[in-house]
């Protein structure tokens, strides 16, 4: 009988554990001229440093961010904010919110590590409606 209860405990549980839904999966990307420069390959949300070296005007800098549930429509909208330490904004990107990676040229890129030498990156989005998300902290990009 407690081999039967056991069973049909364990049986409940695993059914309940497919019934839920799970979290969205987001991770985000870091790529200069192609190849990526994320210290972490999962892209997590942290503290880390990207180290970017040898900045040629015509390089190319992606920061993408993916999630499993993009928003195709025109309504939904994606920023990047590009900071000081202190918070000061350098620069914001604007871009849709259907995994399309943001992209900074080397020519820009020189500019802004000319106003700072750490770039604090921040991503935002909203899908239809006024209201932005509470943006999320990537990490610093740092030139060496």
């Amino acid at each position: 009988m407690k081999a039967l209860i056991i069973s049909l405990a364990l049986f409940f549980a695993t059914l309940n554990s497919y019934a839920v839904k799970s979290d969205t999966i987001d991770y985000w990307q870091v790529k200069l001229n192609g190849k990526i420069i994320n210290p972490n390959p999962g892209g997590t949300f942290d503290n880390s440093v990207y180290s970017i070296t040898n900045i040629s005007d015509s390089a190319t800098l992606e920061i993408g961010y993916y999630t499993d549930s993009p928003c195709p429509s025109k309504e939904c909208v994606s920023k990047l904010e590009l900071k000081t330490k202190n918070g000061l904004i350098l620069e914001i990107k604007n871009n849709s919110f259907d995994n399309t990676p943001f992209q900074i040229s080397g020519k820009e890129l020189k500019k802004l590590f000319l106003l700072n030498s750490d770039i604090y990156v921040y991503f935002s989005g909203k899908k239809g409606g006024d209201t932005w998300d509470t943006p999320r902290y990537l990490g610093i990009l740092t030139k060496k």
